[in-house]
């Protein structure tokens, strides 16, 4: 998709390239994403039918099991900071005249928001497994202290945000992301710091 964007194949190919010369590239991405989806649908129903369906059993079954586990705490957060860096990256070019893409700032944003959904499904249904006890109470009881962090560090970042967009609103669009990652961040060490706490032997 970033080498459709630089190289807009589908706009030569359809004539449409003065469209997103003044518009953008979104419909190069949406055809590639179409494409991509179509391709996938299509080898998965015809050449990968017997393998994928194999795999998804296999899949299901490890995951009742629990033999599947959530990525690390560490991961997420590497993988969550890494990913707010492409997005300030973008902000950056985006303001330079004649010196950024149109895609990437799109793209930045899709990449930034895949990771912070991550984060915050880790926050909801936290646990050891991917699949959600309710019936655990410990894990309900870390889970409760992390969301109550949460509600007070949002509002907090929240206030941090209203200031800045009435004394310093340029520097919004770049306080937003950080204010978002701050936000899953401090709530996620919390749990993790409650969880270590829980397991050291008494």
């Amino acid at each position: 998709m970033v080498a459709a964007g630089y190289y807009r194949p589908f706009a030569f190919l359809f004539g449409f390239r003065d469209y997103e010369r003044n518009h953008g590239g979104w419909p190069e991405y949406a055809i590639c994403a179409g494409v991509f989806l179509v391709t996938s649908v299509v080898w998965s129903l015809t050449f990968g039918k017997s393998g994928f369906r194999a795999e998804m059993r296999e899949t299901r079954k490890n995951l009742l099991d629990g033999q599947i586990r959530p990525v690390s705490f560490s991961a997420r957060m590497t993988f969550l900071l890494g990913s707010l860096l492409i997005p300030i990256i973008a902000l950056i070019d985006s303001g330079r005249a004649g010196a950024h893409h149109d895609g990437f700032l799109p793209l930045a944003t899709g990449l930034f928001s895949l990771f912070v959904l991550v984060e915050m499904s880790r926050l909801m249904f936290p646990g050891e497994n991917m699949l959600y006890n309710p019936d655990d109470e410990l894990q309900s009881f870390l889970q409760f202290r992390s969301m109550k962090t949460a509600y007070v560090t949002s509002v907090i970042v929240l206030f941090v945000l209203f200031v800045i967009a009435v004394l310093m609103p340029s520097l919004l669009l770049f306080a937003c992301p950080v204010g978002l990652t701050v936000t899953l961040i401090v709530p996620a060490v919390t749990y993790y710091r409650l969880d270590l706490q829980a397991d050291l032997p008494r």
